[in-house]
């Protein structure tokens, strides 16, 4: 695991050969490791950086921060300097909001986001009306909170122990999602995904759809059989949800000409960060440089065309004259 930007992002498998990020936000009372397990269903040219906010985890005697506008202005100063690649932001429930403000402050600074993933949180219009107080409740009272959102209590806090160590963190989530009250602002110009729970206590379906009202540059509604927490049952079907999303924003994107021999020749030369004609149709390409990790990068965008890349014979002919034949009758 890589931790970077100043505690702020952990990077749980780096990919250093990766097209694109996604940036997940977690929960009220989550953390990080909430998107551990997703980096073994992304695919090879996604990397995943998973937030992490104080006082958890391996942050854990860092105090809280206690407010919305302070939490998103430091995340976004964190991330901005190393979003290097398209970038698509997902956050869950009050990861949710987290997301959108970043989102927000990094499209402002010119960063590459391109897409907003927004799970189990209602749009910012509703934001604006709540009033609930969660956070003034009683231990007990949030932690019967905590029970209906995910359907069962947490285990952690059936310990007297780690229940005392653990409720100020999660109290303090809860008043700052509580109190968060969104500007009025213009659409954002990238699209948004909602994600719903049918059966979410806390949130309508149509609470979801009016995330419409937050983007000019399209939207969609994705309602999956489930509560508050249906994406932890469901991960495999969220992840793929996500990965199609992507995938269809980056063929919109790939020119259709990426497996012919100049394309090759291209795409070798920008993966080895040299001249393009350095790359001779019949030049060695092993021998060049492109080993089996940039080759695997390689194979991520042949296949975004349907194509079955065929690794063995590739191997045996490293030429961008015979990929390119071989390329194209496997298309």
């Amino acid at each position: 695991m890589t931790i970077f930007r100043g505690d702020w992002v952990r990077c749980y498998r780096p990919r250093p050969y990766a097209t694109r990020r996604l940036v997940c936000f977690p929960h009220a009372a989550g953390a990080a490791g909430f998107y551990r397990q997703w980096v073994d269903t992304l695919p090879a040219d996604i990397e995943l950086w998973a937030v992490q906010y104080p006082g958890r985890e391996d942050r854990f005697t860092e105090p809280c921060v206690p407010d919305m506008e302070t939490l998103a202005d430091l995340v976004a100063d964190a991330l901005a300097p190393a979003l290097d690649l398209p970038t698509a932001l997902f956050g869950h429930s009050m990861g949710a909001a987290v997301g959108y403000e970043v989102t927000r402050r990094l499209l402002g600074g010119g960063a590459p986001v391109e897409r907003l993933f927004v799970s189990a949180r209602p749009s910012p219009s509703h934001q604006r009306a709540t009033r609930t107080e969660v956070y003034l409740c009683d231990d007990d009272g949030i932690v019967a909170e905590l029970a209906t959102l995910r359907g069962s209590g947490l285990a952690v806090l059936d310990q007297p122990e780690l229940r005392e160590l653990v409720l100020p963190m999660v109290r303090n989530d809860f008043r700052l999602i509580e109190t968060y009250r969104p500007a009025v602002a213009a659409p954002l110009p990238i699209p948004i995904l909602a994600l719903a729970g049918a059966d979410d206590p806390r949130m309508t379906v149509a609470q979801a759809a009016d995330w419409a009202e937050a983007t000019d540059a399209g939207f969609g509604l994705e309602v999956f059989p489930g509560g508050h927490f249906y994406l932890e049952p469901l991960r495999g079907q969220v992840i793929k949800t996500v990965i199609d999303q992507l995938t269809d924003e980056e063929k919109a994107m790939t020119t259709p000409d990426e497996l012919t021999v100049d394309g090759i020749r291209a795409s070798v030369a920008e993966l080895l960060a040299i001249d393009v004609d350095r790359v001779g149709p019949e030049d060695n390409l092993l021998m060049l440089g492109v080993d089996s990790i940039k080759l695997m990068g390689l194979a991520s965008r042949w296949q975004r065309h349907g194509v079955e890349v065929p690794f063995v014979d590739l191997a045996e002919n490293p030429t961008a004259a015979h990929w390119s034949k071989l390329l194209s009758g496997a298309a």
